[in-house]
């Protein structure tokens, strides 16, 4: 039982691993895995001067991150594609994510890590409410496996370290300690900014709640830190850091406003912190988790208000910090056992067991990992590699335009965020007309004029045009490639 206990988050950890590189192996990829494999692609032709990795323009990427360069190096080293080698990576992030987490609650909870690391690890992957959020930046088990490649989750490891050698160090700050997280904190930032938000708010409270200096001095420490961090920011030479977020950020705020749709029926288990204000005023770390989880909440609510809906993305952070508060009251309760700490751990028990029976569903068709893996949806692409040159325009429907870059071409538009692109509603407009049935022959030489693609890649799976555009089709251009219900028309110049 000793060696159960002693080594129990290893053993979990262990099991993690496992079972998620069998999903991994299985290359079931969706989301926002394609955009950053097209950028990766895109890095390992060119890491000095990479061109947009989705659109025929000479414009930069909001992607193109540190932890982007790495993968693309390495993908151009050892001559693995951009989705090969993004999955070597996902096991990378799941290595380094588990060991940073298990640093950070040994920094902060030294006597009591072992069974914090372990409950905290079981309560983020398992207590959600109904069908939790799959986004980057939540690490649920229905779908830590697909967010396992992103930066997102480079990033918030690389939070976690911050936030422990920060405390760590924190009376014995070095100037060569100060300029490494400094560094780091950049290297956040530019990789996921909302990651970063909440990295610095966690310096603030780390700062506020250990340090016992006066306010101002406080303030300036946290100064010392995040200042310097943004400043070096504006030195990434791939975009402009202040750009990002003045210029056409409308569709990455409309696509976050979703993060606040059903939060009570998702995040209800973060209710679960509040007798931990018992603990407030006598235990610094209790204290130092609920500023951080306050704070975020608030960066919530706030853009919610003001319609900034990128801090929706937040609540992820909320969630994860409220599952190790409640993971640590649940140890501390265990060993007072009076009847307030008897209550508390029924609760809790229930609470897990109603949250894992609400998502029963999803969890067995997620642990089902012996089912047949089909990633014909992607692969069948493939053939693109072999037929067109590097950055030929494709103009084809949306769902195809998603995948693409990934395998060679270059698109006209997508329907995922696209920052310094200032036409970007008009260029789906476009892909959406030019594949409808009922448009007209004109109207698609106007967009055919208009944009210049190289080819027209049919995906007869999503579009049904009628005989007459067949015909107009076969006149302008002539079809070099068909298969599995794929057509690719090269247009007669």
């Amino acid at each position: 039982m000793k060696i159960l206990y002693r080594y129990s988050f290893f053993i979990i950890s262990a099991v993690l691993v496992i079972f998620e590189i069998t999903l991994i192996l299985r290359g079931q990829w969706s989301g926002d895995f394609w955009e950053h494999s097209a950028v990766v692609s895109e890095l390992s032709k060119d890491l000095i001067h990479p061109g947009n990795p989705i659109v025929n323009l000479n414009i930069p990427h909001a992607f193109f991150s540190p932890f982007s360069l790495f993968v693309a190096f390495f993908s151009r080293i050892t001559g693995l594609n951009s989705i090969q080698s993004l999955e070597y990576f996902a096991f990378f992030n799941l290595l380094f994510f588990l060991s940073m987490f298990y640093f950070f609650i040994k920094v902060y909870f030294k006597n009591n890590y072992i069974l914090v690391s372990t409950l905290s690890l079981l309560f983020i992957l398992l207590f959600w409410g109904e069908t939790p959020y799959s986004w980057s930046g939540f690490y649920h088990i229905l779908v830590l496996d697909l967010v396992l490649p992103y930066p997102s989750t480079f990033a918030m490891s690389l939070t976690f370290l911050i936030l422990s050698l920060i405390k760590r160090d924190l009376l014995n700050f070095n100037l060569k300690r100060g300029i490494l997280i400094i560094i780091l904190s950049s290297i956040v930032f530019i990789t996921h900014p909302t990651t970063a938000i909440f990295l610095f708010l966690g310096i603030f409270a780390l700062i506020f709640t250990f340090y016992h200096q006066s306010f101002i001095q406080r303030l300036f420490k946290c100064g010392k830190i995040i200042i310097p961090s943004l400043l070096l920011c504006l030195f990434w030479p791939y975009f402009n850091i202040i750009d990002l977020f003045t210029k056409n950020t409308q569709d990455f705020h409309i696509d976050s406003f979703n993060l606040y749709a059903n939060v009570f029926r998702i995040c209800w288990p973060i209710l679960l912190i509040i007798p931990g204000l018992l603990y407030f005023k006598s235990d610094k770390v209790i204290r130092f988790l609920f500023v951080l989880i306050i704070l975020t909440i608030i960066f919530y609510i706030s853009g919610f208000v003001f319609k900034v809906y990128g801090f929706s993305r937040l609540i992820a952070n909320s969630m994860m910090f409220a599952h190790i508060l409640i993971a640590y009251l649940v140890v501390i309760t265990a060993r007072k056992l009076n009847l307030f700490a008897k209550l508390y751990l029924v609760v809790i028990i229930i609470s897990l067991l109603s949250s894992i029976y609400s998502n029963r569903y999803s969890l067995i068709k997620k642990v089902n990992v012996f089912k047949t893996a089909n990633n014909d949806y992607y692969m069948k692409y493939n053939f693109l590699r072999n037929i067109i040159e590097s950055d030929k325009l494709i103009l084809s429907d949306s769902k195809s335009n998603w995948f693409i870059p990934s395998f060679n071409g270059k698109v006209i538009s997508s329907m995922h965020p696209l920052y310094w692109v200032n036409d970007i509603n008009e260029r789906r407009r476009a892909v959406h007309s030019f594949f409808t049935r009922e448009s007209s022959n004109v109207l698609r030489e106007g967009i055919i004029q208009k944009y210049h693609p190289d080819y027209i890649l049919l995906n007869h799976s999503e579009i049904d045009l009628n005989e007459s555009t067949q015909k107009w089709l076969n006149r302008i251009g002539q079809t070099t490639y068909k298969g599995d219900q794929l057509e690719l028309i090269e247009i007669r110049k």
